[in-house]
């Protein structure tokens, strides 16, 4: 693996892209919401939640980066992450709190609770070692994941392969990059994965 090959797993499997996934994983593989959720409905949240966790945190670094107080949009250093990570949660408990004044499902109430608590997490654990976001979101879809197999929503063996492979992909790009350490590799997915899976 060569460094640029490294870069671009590192953008294409992007925290802010995997949350994505996993939140269309969640509306898809639980039959409840596939059949509660309408089309325009399943547009709403995914657009949302996009937009408030996905979009308007980047363009809180890239303002950040324009005004110098960050070196890179990578945030290498843990101090750099501390400002995201605290308006990522801000913004996860704010969309807990407007979907459940919305009646949501439950099931989106606790994947956006889950999401919520592993960002507060990655920023407590933050303070002492520099976790893996990218990690963390891998387990974040594994949890979801595991969570409809068990509770009989679907048949996800085949599903479960390809999300392995490019989380074990993405773990060696940010490894090879220097990243992080392997602990911290296991450490970020661990945290994604036992958060999430005991939520929901």
């Amino acid at each position: 693996m060569n460094s640029r090959f490294a870069l671009f797993l590192s953008i294409i499997f992007h925290p802010v892209f995997v949350n994505l996934i996993s939140f269309y994983s969640l509306i898809r593989l639980f039959p409840y919401l596939d059949y509660v959720l309408t089309t325009p409905a399943r547009l709403f949240y995914l657009g949302f939640i996009f937009t408030s966790t996905a979009i308007v945190p980047v363009v809180y670094i890239l303002v950040m980066k324009w005004f110098g107080q960050i070196k890179s949009v990578m945030l290498h250093s843990g101090e750099e992450r501390r400002g995201p990570y605290m308006l990522t949660a801000a913004m996860y408990l704010m969309n807990f709190y407007l979907f459940q004044r919305l009646h949501s499902p439950a099931l989106v109430n606790a994947f956006l609770l889950g999401c919520a608590a592993i960002v507060v997490g990655l920023l407590i654990i933050n303070h002492f070692n520099k976790i893996s976001i990218h990690m963390a979101s891998f387990g974040l879809l594994t949890a979801v994941i595991t969570a409809a197999a068990q509770a009989g929503a679907a048949d996800v063996r085949l599903l479960l392969i390809p999300v392995l492979l490019a989380a074990g992909l993405t773990a060696s790009a940010r490894l090879w990059l220097n990243a992080h350490s392997t602990q911290q590799i296991i450490l970020g997915f661990a945290l994604g994965f036992c958060v999430m899976y005991f939520i929901l």
